[in-house]
């Protein structure tokens, strides 16, 4: 059995999250925010982090370890330190979720939904700045696989998970 991971200090959970490109171009008082919100979660190799078929209710930011993320049973990546998941399916209220499992033993830094919506309404600076984001790396995937935006988008089933709207 792995030892259970040490608990990181503020200043140590500020650098890991001013590693996730999403949140880099954050002033460090507004990361301090999030990490101060975020919880340490530890999962062993092979531990089941999100369901697929059940709606995604919380981010979690890798510290340490890997998370493979799979949908409709396809690989879809590996999420190592620096990186995170959940973020866009929290957001979009995906019903559908991905399969998350950890690759490795992991330690991560969770940002549940509540804390999440906390966060952004009372920090509209931070809303903001990953809106954008979330926008620019929107437009370069289009640009980069040279899709046609006009061409529609897939329908999706929406159905709210019970965790309350993220609006502004």
């Amino acid at each position: 059995m792995p030892d259970a991971p040490r608990l990181l200090s503020p200043l140590e959970r500020l650098l890991h999250l001013k590693r996730i490109p999403m949140l880099s171009g954050l002033p460090g008082t507004e990361i301090a925010v999030i990490a101060d919100a975020a919880s340490e979660r530890f999962f062993p190799k092979g531990e089941v982090v999100y369901r697929e078929g059940e709606p995604v209710g919380s981010v979690h930011f890798v510290v340490q370890g890997a998370l493979a993320t799979h949908r409709r049973g396809s690989p879809v990546g590996r999420v190592g330190p620096g990186g995170g998941v959940g973020g866009l399916a929290v957001f979009a209220r995906d019903p559908l979720g991905s399969q998350v499992v950890a690759d490795e033993d992991t330690l991560t830094l969770e940002l549940d939904r509540d804390a999440l919506t906390e966060v952004l309404e009372d920090r509209f600076p931070i809303l903001h700045h990953v809106l954008r984001e979330m926008s620019r790396r929107g437009i370069d995937l289009v640009t980069r696989l040279r899709l046609d935006p006009s061409a529609g988008t897939p329908e999706c089933p929406f159905a709210d998970p019970g965790g309350g709207d993220i609006d502004l």
